[in-house]
């Protein structure tokens, strides 16, 4: 059984990062953005026309099911969620 050191793979990947630390730091100065750049992406409005379009399709996809809970047989009938409605509002009255 052969015994495989840990810090063997830590010192043969120390000099790698090491140098691909040093070329990112190098990178970095050299890749300053332009201040119109910046500016134009502070003043500019986030685009939200996707994320609504999701939203109003989940929205439509909840209140179809709804609508197919209410109208199926086990759920009780208009009448009684009305009297029921009006015994819980008329015993917070009274509380």
């Amino acid at each position: 059984v052969k015994e495989v050191s840990l810090n063997a793979s830590r010192q043969a990947q120390g000099p790698a990062k090491m140098a691909q630390a040093q070329s990112q730091q190098s990178a970095s100065v050299d890749m300053v953005a332009p201040t119109d750049a910046m500016e134009a992406n502070l003043t500019r409005s986030p685009d939200f026309t996707r994320v609504e379009a999701d939203v109003e399709t989940r929205f439509d996809q909840i209140k179809d099911r709804l609508r197919e809970d209410v109208q199926a047989d086990e759920y009780p009938p208009a009448e009684a969620i009305d009297q029921f409605a009006k015994l819980i509002a008329s015993e917070i009255e009274q509380g």
